[in-house]
């Protein structure tokens, strides 16, 4: 079932598809290019952003059943996300409390964490569990050093980590969202592909273009266009959180009436700061972008499809699709445009960069970062 919201965004969408129209956003403008190259610029982002939201690190089947580990980080944090023998999910810091040694490098299922330095071994709760030669240690407790614990939680599908005790909660951090991603049905969707790598550029510059549909027609011509409406998209605020939902062509056709949203136009979340849920008509990109520096970042694309989808023929179209969107549309496409952005950066003229009235939310984009930025 499709939220009321997104249906009634997607219909605004398609009727300006079938009038030829390009909805125009609320203003234009321009930003400091020192927005994306100054190092003091991004540990303030890090610091009230990366350090202080909840994010959401993983989905929830990924930890399907006791004595799964995934291995994440978060604001350059290595993280352990678990689920123990009761069942709850865990976020630990991934770091022995002896020498701080990570105790694991890559997804896994285990019944204990050994650290592979001197065998420390922790439960999946994070409890020390046992201490190699422990009268070297006399003064060594036990309770006080299991591994140290940060804020997990289960919601919507999702693992959402916040490394302040103090965030709010995923719903509470949603706002009006929170009923929108219910309605997506993500519990029942399990990660058919992952695909994780460090990019050159900004990190804004990435979140920026799952926002606007202006650069699809001349960027993505030879792969999703054929797909798409030229310039026919739609944004809109929740909060400091954005939706945008992009015309398909399928808008176009008469007999469409009737039709799921998902199929008439490809829609998007953007949950602030850096997470984007891309609805695909029969799958969904999980895209969550960190900063490493001014212009380099993370990117994670986790491929989520529903569960019930077994069949040789539909894992076979669930590869082509990823292959394409991943490997060809992202991959190629847009982090080497933003790579060269970030490379023109240096030879911007006048020190400020442009967004016209279809590129609207990516000033709203910076709008809640400068909300979240000042003082107080």
């Amino acid at each position: 079932m499709e939220h009321a919201r997104i249906v009634e965004l997607v219909a605004r969408t398609v009727e300006a598809a079938r009038r030829g129209e390009a909805p125009l956003g609320d203003r234009q403008g321009s930003i400091p290019v020192a927005h994306y190259t100054s190092p003091e610029r991004l540990a303030r982002e890090r610091a009230a952003l990366f350090a202080r939201l909840p994010i959401p690190l993983a989905a929830a089947r990924e930890l399907d059943e006791p004595g799964r580990v995934l291995v994440r980080a978060l604001d350059g944090v290595p993280l352990l996300l678990t689920r123990g023998a009761d069942g709850v999910v865990r976020a630990m810091r991934n770091a022995c409390r002896h020498r701080a040694t990570r105790l694991a490098d890559a997804d896994c299922r285990a019944k204990a964490l050994v650290c592979p330095y001197h065998g420390w071994t922790y439960s999946l709760a994070g409890e020390l569990l046992h201490v190699p030669r422990a009268e070297a240690f006399p003064d060594c407790d036990r309770a006080a050093l299991g591994l140290a614990q940060v804020r997990a939680e289960e919601r919507h599908g999702l693992i959402w980590v916040a490394l302040d005790g103090a965030a709010p909660d995923a719903r509470a951090h949603l706002g009006e969202l929170d009923g929108e991603l219910g309605a997506l049905g993500l519990g029942d969707h399990v990660v058919a592909r992952r695909a994780t790598s460090e990019q050159r550029g900004n990190w804004k510059l990435l979140i920026e273009a799952f926002l606007e549909g202006y650069h699809i027609r001349t960027l993505h011509r030879d792969t999703i266009y054929p797909f798409f409406v030229d310039a026919c998209g739609i944004a809109e605020r929740a909060g400091v959180h954005m939706r945008h939902a992009s015309a398909r062509r399928t808008a176009l056709d008469p007999a469409g009436a009737g039709r799921p949203a998902r199929e008439l136009a490809t829609y998007a979340y953007v949950i602030f700061p850096c997470t984007v849920l891309i609805v695909h008509p029969d799958w969904i990109s999980h895209v969550v972008v960190q900063p490493l520096a001014p212009d380099r970042f993370s990117w994670t694309h986790a491929q989520l499809v529903p569960a019930a989808a077994s069949s040789e023929a539909e894992r076979a179209h669930f590869e082509r699709s990823f292959a394409l969107i991943e490997e060809q549309v992202f991959q190629r496409e847009d982090l080497r445009a933003i790579a060269a952005m970030d490379a023109g950066h240096a030879a911007c003229a006048d020190g400020r960069v442009r967004f016209g009235l279809l590129e609207s939310a990516a000033l709203w984009l910076h709008d809640a970062i400068e909300r979240a930025l000042a003082p107080g």
